[in-house]
């Protein structure tokens, strides 16, 4: 039986206010306005269970929807009961953790509460006085021109969390990277602008062929200008060279006559001059 009844100027209050239906003698039921002991068995009546009446008016999970005396009688009545020794291992321990900390049984939306505090200090852009002078320690030296390296050799921060506050900053000039390229990298450079390949500048090096392309990906991804190699791919291993295909075809050979004369595949002429026809080898194909 319902306890009382609220106006319907009320009943839209406590819909915004949803906390506040929950109070110490009775519960509103916020579909009609009718107040009582124990919820869960109204809210039937209106094609709800209590979780889906909870998710409706924003309650957590957890939230009992009945009064703290009806609360309290159902607890010991289960203690009386020994209904603990037919629950699941530790649950009454972890139920007796979970509760401590409460500022009652009741349990107000506290959970809800926190989490709407937060949302309105993210929507202020509030940050603790600590982090804020931090921030502001760091727009300082990345406006002298300072990067996240150096930024955190010159402070206690590590170069990790350096990075990460300058990205949530916006800060994109102190994420770019200086690249000074080395002796060795000016070297490779100026071989591969004499046409060379980097099968060729490695033993003039002194370093792997691997390394030669890595060096040479990384030049050009700091803008440098990587020119084609200006002759054909020096292979030891080929059983015909690039400049034999070459001068069979200045004679205005054929694919096929070509492949029967080197004794190599159709398909393997015709990707090796379509390779070459790229580097700019040659103009007719």
């Amino acid at each position: 039986m319902p306890l009382g009844a609220v106006r319907r100027k009320e009943l839209t209050y406590y819909r915004v206010h949803f906390r506040e239906a929950i109070q110490k003698t009775g519960i509103l039921c916020l579909e009609c306005g009718l107040l009582f002991k124990s919820l869960p068995q109204h809210v039937r009546k209106h094609r709800f269970t209590s979780h889906e009446y909870k998710a409706k008016w924003g309650y957590n999970r957890t939230t009992p929807l009945v009064v703290l005396s009806t609360h309290r009688r159902r607890r010991r009545v289960a203690l009386r009961m020994n209904l603990p020794a037919l629950s699941p291992r530790n649950s009454l321990t972890k139920a007796l953790k979970a509760r401590r900390g409460r500022p009652s049984p009741h349990r107000p939306e506290n959970r809800t509460a926190q989490i709407e505090a937060a949302q309105a200090r993210v929507a202020m852009d509030f940050r603790p006085a600590e982090l804020r002078a931090k921030d502001d320690a760091l727009r300082r030296l990345v406006g002298q021109g300072l990067r996240a390296r150096e930024i955190a050799e010159r402070t206690s921060l590590s170069y990790r969390h350096v990075r990460k506050r300058l990205r949530a900053l916006g800060l994109k000039a102190g994420l770019e990277s200086r690249f000074e390229p080395a002796k060795r990298d000016l070297k490779i450079l100026s071989l591969r602008k004499k046409g060379l390949w980097a099968s060729q500048i490695a033993p003039l090096v002194g370093i792997q062929i691997r390394s030669v392309d890595k060096r040479l990906k990384r030049l050009k991804s700091q803008g440098f200008t990587i020119p084609p190699p200006k002759s054909p791919r020096p292979n030891a291993q080929r059983k015909v060279a690039d400049e034999e295909l070459l001068v069979l075809l200045q004679l205005r050979l054929p694919v096929r006559e070509i492949a029967s004369r080197v004794g190599i595949a159709r398909t393997n002429v015709y990707l090796r001059l379509r390779r070459l026809k790229k580097r700019g080898l040659w103009k007719r194909f």
